[in-house]
């Protein structure tokens, strides 16, 4: 079976980048035959597999008989050249991010985008949504700058052109399924080619150390982690936290506020990491996070705190329990182990994924010949018809030749 990948890919800066990179090794150990079509200008090389660089404006690639799957992200730099090819050849659509609404935002509202965001507001959402958004941004605070966002994740202008959606969470299928019924959807882990870690041996005479990786942006709740450790601090609990990612462009003032709270050097700065969660999950390595959304489908091995105004408490607590009982964090490094083991193999996983793609690619296929033999009909017609009477005409037929030739 041949496979066509729309990715981001090394050595671009993305967490999808790098799973997509780990996924078509897997694949070609699987048996499959991978082609990989991304935006990076000088992409990495993968052994048995052509790497093409691809930027989305020309004619859509010669697939032959090869099932195109996209693996899609919110990020315009690294996604803006699969759009225009998901519409012209389908296949299976790889959602990592449910919420494509600032895709959406800066393929059609940024310069040079090529429009429709208002019209597509109100085609998938109504008049009243299109027009709440639009007071919104009269505000001053534009859906996509804000929690508003997930009610509009704008999904829906490029699944529509799906023959099928891959997502890793349930809530995300759940919320695909409400709004695009007829959508076939697939749930798979996301995990990665990572065997766990040696055992670590808890220090009970050192500091607690913490850990908050990738981009270093408000949702990552550092605010209420710098908080809680200066609370612990003046308890007398020393803590020692490692930003492990580049600061966003929203967060500048993050030195400011750790200098203001006294904790700089307690808070050491390292490179980015990506899809964390999972992969310090197949390391074993205990975790913490926000109680909502996929997180909050996670297994109880991973430690919740709730959103909103009771998560500071929550936080202290919790960490001042770890840090006076290191035993239960060998207990929770355990237990994460054991659930990595069942529900997080990249092999079982891989396999998966190829019988997802093999009955897909059978269907699609089947479908592509009978759009062949229709197209091939109307092309053979127009030519019957020789508009060569005028120059108008002669324009007419080489509008209708460009427009069915990507579907030939």
């Amino acid at each position: 079976m041949k496979i066509a990948l729309f990715t981001p890919w090394p050595p671009q800066k993305s967490g999808i980048a790098d799973y997509a990179y780990s996924l078509a090794n897997g694949l070609l150990a699987h048996g499959l035959s991978v082609e990989v079509y991304t935006g990076a200008a000088t992409p990495a090389a993968l052994p048995n597999c052509k790497v093409h660089s691809c930027n989305g404006t020309g004619p859509a690639p010669d697939l032959s008989d090869a099932f195109p799957v996209f693996q899609l992200g919110n990020n315009f730099t690294y996604h803006a050249f699969q759009p225009r090819l998901l519409a012209r050849l389908g296949g299976l659509v790889h959602l990592h991010d449910p919420v494509l609404h600032h895709l959406h935002v800066d393929r059609t509202l940024a310069a040079g985008g090529v429009g429709g965001y208002w019209e597509d507001l109100r085609f998938w959402y109504g008049p009243d949504v299109a027009a709440d958004c639009q007071r919104l941004r009269t505000l001053g605070a534009p859906p996509w700058t804000n929690a508003a966002v997930t009610a509009v994740p704008l999904f829906e202008p490029y699944l529509q052109f799906a023959d099928a959606v891959l997502v890793h969470s349930q809530g995300a299928a759940r919320r695909i399924g409400e709004r695009m019924p007829d959508l076939p959807i697939y749930r798979l882990p996301q995990c990665y080619p990572i065997s766990p870690s040696i055992r670590p041996r808890v220090i009970g005479d050192r500091p607690l150390k913490l850990g908050v990786f990738g981009w270093i942006e408000p949702y990552k709740r550092l605010d209420r982690v710098l908080a809680a450790m200066a609370t612990l601090r003046d308890r007398g609990q020393e803590m020692e936290l490692e930003l492990c990612g580049p600061t966003g462009a929203t967060m500048t003032a993050l030195a400011a506020d750790i200098a203001a709270l006294g904790l700089g050097g307690s808070v050491p700065s390292m490179g980015e990491t990506s899809a964390v969660v999972t992969q310090a999950m197949q390391l074993g390595t205990p975790v913490i996070v926000t109680d909502t959304g996929w997180y909050a489908e996670l297994p109880e091995c991973v430690l919740k705190v709730p959103s909103g105004e009771s998560a500071s408490a929550a936080l202290v607590a919790l960490l001042a329990r770890l840090d006076a009982n290191r035993d239960e964090i060998g207990a929770l490094a355990e237990a994460t182990r054991s659930y990595a083991s069942s529900h997080l193999d990249f092999e079982t996983m891989i396999g998966d994924y190829a019988g997802i793609l093999g009955r897909l690619a059978a269907t699609w296929a089947q479908q592509r010949k009978v759009q062949r033999s229709l197209y091939l009909g109307v092309a053979s017609a127009l030519a019957d018809l020789a508009l060569t009477g005028s120059t108008i005409e002669q324009a007419m037929q080489a509008e209708i030749l460009r427009m069915l030739t990507p579907c030939l």
